[in-house]
């Protein structure tokens, strides 16, 4: 039967974080469905659509929770549902099951961590303090097909930029900046020279402008130097949550 996993918000008092069954099951009256709620405790997140909460082999599902008081990651196992903290770090911004398919893989600062997820052993996947002059990084934890390209978000109090680093070399290259921001930056599966993000400000509703101008993304090209309108809408439509795929 399939199982529809369901991680809901609930706020509880914060208790122990270590490895215990937390997972709740019920069946689904509208489907007649097994669901699985995959915390009791305080407020917690799955990955967003668009990246990967379990490990390859399924053993795993990877979510985020600030029990603690930071948000940090937590595992809980498929067999039996019992749940373990993965890291101390804590994490900026998402996570997603790295290509390795047994590592989760997010940012605490600006290092990039691959945690694997059964023996909980670290490894720095990309150092950038160095590389990166700006404050701050954001990741999506969007990876090409073989694990080497990735885009992430730095800013610093003029403008928004998106890098594109290699994880075989450790290069870092500045792509794109804007001083009105975006938001979503992912790198194409297999062309890691192609890159979408969403553009700020939201002019999806701007139905005077041409479709255009009410882009829900644009297309950057590396290799080309180039930024062109992308996923766009007729009058009165709106494109919303695109993503990559194979």
């Amino acid at each position: 039967m399939r199982r529809i996993i369901l991680l809901t918000a609930v706020l509880l008092a914060a208790a122990a974080c270590g490895s215990k069954t937390e997972r709740v099951g019920f069946r689904d009256e509208l489907t007649g469905n097994e669901v699985w709620q995959l915390s009791q405790k305080d407020s917690a997140l799955m990955a967003y659509f668009e990246v990967q909460a379990f490990t390859y082999d399924d053993s795993y599902c990877v979510f985020k929770s600030n029990r603690d008081g930071q948000w940090k990651l937590y595992a809980s196992a498929i067999k039996d549902g019992r749940v373990t903290k993965l890291s101390d770090r804590v994490v900026n911004g998402t996570y997603s099951i790295y290509s390795t398919g047994d590592e989760v893989v997010f940012a605490d600062g600006k290092i990039i961590y691959a945690v694997n997820v059964a023996t909980h052993r670290e490894r720095v996947l990309f150092d950038a303090p160095m590389l990166i002059p700006e404050p701050s990084i954001s990741i999506n934890a969007l990876f090409t097909e073989d694990g080497d390209y990735t885009a992430i978000t730095a800013r610093d109090n003029d403008s928004s930029y998106i890098y594109r680093l290699r994880i075989s070399t450790g290069e870092a290259h500045k792509v794109y900046s804007s001083k009105e921001g975006f938001s979503h930056p992912m790198i194409n599966p297999m062309h890691p020279e192609l890159i979408t993000l969403v553009p700020k400000p939201d002019k999806r509703a701007q139905y005077d402008l041409p479709k255009e101008e009410r882009a829900r993304g644009l297309l950057l090209n590396v290799d080309e130097g180039s930024v062109k309108p992308f996923v766009m809408s007729e009058k009165y439509y709106r494109a919303t949550h695109e993503t990559w795929t194979k």
